[in-house]
This record gives structure tokens, sequence and C-alpha cells, in this order.
């Protein structure tokens, strides 16, 4: 996972090397990204949260091997929560408290 000034003022900088990143959302103010990253070795998916300040990454949530797709959907407006659904048989809607941010991770 790359960031790259929209002016093209800077280098770009790699913020997360991980085997399959998918579903980016970016924080209201900024100041994160979250993702989904999935280990092709072994499918495990987690929830992860980099900061952009300190490049510091947080697994917020593992994912269960069964389910059939996560989607990350949004920031609450104050960034302090990550929403997300899971698809196993029946959609389920989750949200997790940011880490980062001084949240506990908890759903």
């Amino acid at each position: 996972l790359w960031v790259v000034p929209s002016d093209g003022s800077g280098d770009p900088r790699l913020l997360a090397k991980a085997p399959l990143i998918q579903r980016i959302i970016w924080h209201p103010e900024g100041r994160f990204i979250a993702f989904r990253n999935t280990d092709p070795s072994n499918e495990t998916r987690t929830i992860e949260v980099v900061s952009l300040e300190s490049g510091a990454i947080l697994t917020v949530h593992s994912l269960s091997e069964e389910l059939d797709d996560i989607r990350l959907n949004h920031w609450s407006p104050d960034g302090r929560w990550i929403g997300f659904s899971e698809l196993q048989g029946i959609m389920e809607y989750w949200v997790i408290d940011n880490p980062l941010r001084g949240g506990t991770g908890d759903p």
C-alpha cells in the first residue's frame, strides 16, 4: 500500500506490505487507512488500520474462515468507528472502535 502526494510534490511512501490488500477506506480526516488483508497461503483475512503519521499498523479484527465475503463500508464521521459487513449466508453489520485513535478495537 503506497501513498503518493496528490500534488506530486514528494516521493511515494510505502505504508504497508502485505500479500493481498483490498477494500481500502480513508479516514475522514485523512489520518488513517483501513483495509482488508488476505494471506493467500492460509486464507487468513484481517481488517487492519495504518496511521499515515507514524506508519503503525494494527490488526483490528480477524475474520472467520467460513465467511463468504467481508466489506469495509465506511468510517464514522468522527473517525472513531469503522463499519464493515460480513456475509455468511446472511449479511451481518459490525462497527469496530479505532485503536489508533484511542479506541479499544472491540466490535
